[in-house]
């Protein structure tokens, strides 16, 4: 039996249709749409280097202010450098981020601020110097094509 190979108009239209669509969000968002925007985020202000260095990437303002690890949009974790350190991400959408680093520096995995210790940390656009800034004053823009960020280490003593 034969398969039929003969294409309907409203296909070929259908198509069109969606190859053109394509191509005009492509020329109107540019790289950000096909391959994602990037982001190079500069954290200053690294005490030693003990542990590792988290770096929390959120693009939702409930799990960023709740701080949830599950509404992470991505994340990096690196053995701390004493000093500065530099992180590149790639292939984000566009949108609104907001920040969370933090040098966990007995490697614990867990924020650790007690009458001990208090280990460091900082939020995109330097906020939150006592508290959890709210995603609105912490969030950065990240256009449709390569964002910067820099954040100052905090460590409470």
């Amino acid at each position: 039996m034969k398969a039929d190979m003969r294409v309907s108009r409203k296909m070929l239209s259908n198509v069109f249709a969606v190859t053109g669509l394509l191509g005009v969000l492509a020329a109107s968002y540019g790289p950000g749409l096909i391959n994602g925007s990037k982001l190079t985020v500069h954290v200053t202000g690294i005490r030693n280097t003990d542990g590792t260095i988290h770096l929390l990437l959120y693009d939702r303002a409930t799990a960023f202010e709740n701080a949830s690890d599950i509404g992470v949009a991505t994340y990096m974790t690196r053995g701390a450098k004493s000093g500065d350190m530099e992180f590149r991400f790639a292939r984000l959408v566009p949108g609104d981020y907001a920040i969370f680093v933090h040098h966990d520096e007995n490697a614990s995995n867990t924020y650790d601020a007690d009458a001990t210790q208090f280990e460091g940390y900082g939020y995109s656009r330097n906020v939150g110097l006592w508290d959890t800034p709210s995603f609105k004053a912490a969030a950065i823009s990240l256009p449709n094509k390569d964002g910067l960020a820099a954040i100052t280490m905090i460590y409470p003593e």
